[in-house]
């Protein structure tokens, strides 16, 4: 009787009803549309006033923290911790859970459906029947979350993750008739399927665009395509999730490439001949200079894609080839901006907001490009801002735009440098600052000299470590003695792909070529690691996601004393070391055995320290 509704099973188990009467019941409801309690109430089986009143006793048991206890899914204090997570981020525990992966996405949707008596159904490798999808509005199906499966019986069955959500339920059954029947599917899964059919394909397009055609005739019809198509690129990255977009030319061929997670991925070919017509096109939205090809150019332009703006930033580059493109996704609506969402340790995260809350000195974030430094510094002036306090910032460019956070951008073009304007800023009263980058000697100076001075500033570091990026410092032309004072902490951090909850399973045996990565394996041998064999759900890569790791020294007077004396590497790793420090390496095994990432994503993005 597991899988039958709390309702019927209690019924069941006290001899009030059959069991084969229960299945009866529960199928009844499930062809009809109907709710359970609503059937039962039409069979008169046992008096109105008794059924109210044990619907309403059995209307909160069991509840998802119950049903996911009982199956051992999650212990106490793991739903304890995540129950407090979905309520400060303001969403139901089931899509936290959904969010997270702490759950594997069908044995969440198994247990919701359980709940509420109703069948699940895996959409991993479902293709939509897109008659049937382009029946119902669109922008209603991707706010609401449901898709349309197939009809049955004069009905319409709907998937959605969460039966449950009153609200929701309603606004579908207020738009699309009462004659609708639920099946419950992993919101990923729904989400998936739902980007799919809205996705065009890039080479049929361009195939269309100019079948054959050469000369003058191909350049006018690729011309009259080329709106639509750079439409569907950029549409087809967005809801893909990519970061950035790269039109590469090849002879021939015009290779388009997305980073998905981190990765470059190709998404189509295109002939050769549409390469100019769309670098064109990009220039136009961009506002450059459509007639300059021989220097590069930056831009920036704004799409809507299923209804909400997105932002890109453009970089235009002369080849051998012709133009190459690259855009860069600042998909404001994916930024979360919250320090407890980025993946800090606990204790480490408590010493970061104790050393940016601070009324003045330096914080600095280290890492390459793209490893999330500018997420983590945004995301910083949002904890730490408040009416009291002026801010400003200094970016090149400015990325996403903030309430009362005053933002200027360079434009070395005109003059505006990086150390020019932080020049000036300090003289406009700010308590905070935020230099998108210290990455010459003046910009370094002018910003030591500000957190000397009574302001806090915020800013990162291309380092491959905390320490490396006081050798950084020191590379620049700035003396140990004149930064060490101003220094509160440095943040190291890459980003990692999340291995995909749906296709992870355990790896049986460790590859001959990782095993070097983990140092004292046997120490390890206990440990079960994971990898994903790929599917749908993450584009048949095994990841899905990426989340951070971070390095976090505080700087302390004996640190200061080191640098000042200047000490060897060796030696601020010995007393870093010592005051607890957790390399990037550390960081990445520790998600590594928590089945959050794989051995082989902690080869690509960390070294041994």
């Amino acid at each position: 009787m597991s899988g039958l509704h709390p309702l019927l099973q209690h019924l069941a188990r006290t001899g009030r009803i059959a069991e084969a009467t229960a299945n009866e019941l529960q199928s009844r409801a499930q062809s009809s549309g109907q709710r359970v309690e609503d059937v039962v109430l039409s069979t008169n089986l046992l008096p109105r006033e008794s059924l109210q009143a044990l619907i309403v006793s059995l209307a909160r048991v069991p509840t998802l923290e119950e049903a996911l206890l009982s199956k051992g899914l999650l212990s106490a204090e793991e739903l304890a911790r995540l129950g407090s997570e979905a309520v400060v981020e303001r969403i139901s525990l089931a899509e936290h859970l959904s969010r997270s992966g702490t759950v594997t996405p069908l044995a969440l949707s198994r247990t919701i459906a359980e709940l509420h008596g109703l069948p699940t159904v895996d959409l991993s490798e479902f293709t939509a029947d897109e008659p049937l999808f382009r029946r119902f509005d669109i922008g209603l199906l991707q706010r609401v979350n449901v898709l349309p499966i197939r009809e049955e019986q004069g009905r319409t069955v709907l998937a959605i993750d969460d039966p449950g959500d009153v609200s929701r339920v309603d606004e579908i059954r207020s738009h699309m008739g009462p004659a609708v029947q639920f099946v419950v599917a992993p919101a990923a899964h729904i989400q998936r399927v739902i980007n799919n059919v809205l996705e065009a394909t890039v080479t049929v397009t361009a195939v269309a665009a100019a079948p054959g055609a050469t000369g003058d005739a191909a350049s006018e019809l690729a011309s009259g395509a080329v709106v639509e198509l750079l439409d569907q690129v950029l549409g087809r990255a967005v809801r893909k999730g990519a970061s950035d977009i790269h039109l590469e030319p090849y002879g021939p061929f015009l290779k388009i490439k997305i980073r998905l997670d981190g990765v470059l991925r190709e998404m189509g070919v295109l002939e050769s001949r549409l390469s100019g017509p769309l670098i064109s096109r990009i220039k136009v939205l961009s506002r450059m200079d459509i007639s300059e090809k021989r220097l590069p150019q930056d831009g920036r332009l704004q799409i809507r894609v299923d209804g909400r703006p997105i932002d890109m930033r453009v970089s235009t580059l002369p080849t051998i080839y012709g133009e190459t493109a690259v855009l860069r996704i600042l998909d404001k609506t994916q930024l979360g901006l919250d320090l407890d969402n980025l993946g800090i340790p606990d204790k480490e995260k408590v010493t970061f907001k104790r050393a940016i809350s601070r009324p003045y000195g330096m914080v600095l974030v280290a890492g390459p490009t793209g490893s999330g430094k500018t997420t983590t510094l945004y995301s910083a002036v949002r904890a730490i801002h408040s009416p009291g306090l002026k801010f400003m910032t200094i970016e090149d460019p400015v990325e996403y735009q903030m309430m009362d956070v005053v933002q200027v951008p360079v434009n070395e073009k005109q003059g505006l440098t990086f150390a020019g304007g932080l020049r000036s800023i300090v003289r406009q009263d700010p308590n905070k600052i935020l230099v998108g980058e210290v990455r010459d000697l003046d910009t370094a100076k002018i910003a030591v000299n500000a957190a000397l001075t009574g302001h806090m500033v915020l800013t990162t570091i291309h380092a491959n470590d905390a320490l490396e990026a006081i050798l950084r410092l020191t590379g620049l032309g700035i003396q140990p003695r004149d930064f060490a004072s101003s220094l509160n902490l440095i943040l190291s951090q890459r980003l990692m792909r999340r291995v995909c909850s749906s296709c992870k399973e355990p790896l049986p045996s460790i590859p001959g070529e990782l095993r070097e990565v983990i140092e004292d394996l046997d120490q390890h041998a206990d440990v079960v690691t994971h990898v994903g064999r790929g599917c749908a759900v993450c584009h048949r890569s095994g990841y899905v996601g990426r989340t951070g790791i971070y390095e976090v020294l505080p700087v302390d007077d004996d640190l200061r004393e080191l640098m000042i004396s200047g000490a060897s590497p060796v030696k601020l790793r010995q007393h870093a070391r010592a005051r607890g420090l957790k390399s990037l390496r550390e960081a990445a095994w520790e998600l590594v055995r928590s089945g959050q990432t794989t051995l082989e994503e902690l080869s690509r993005v960390t070294v041994a320290s």
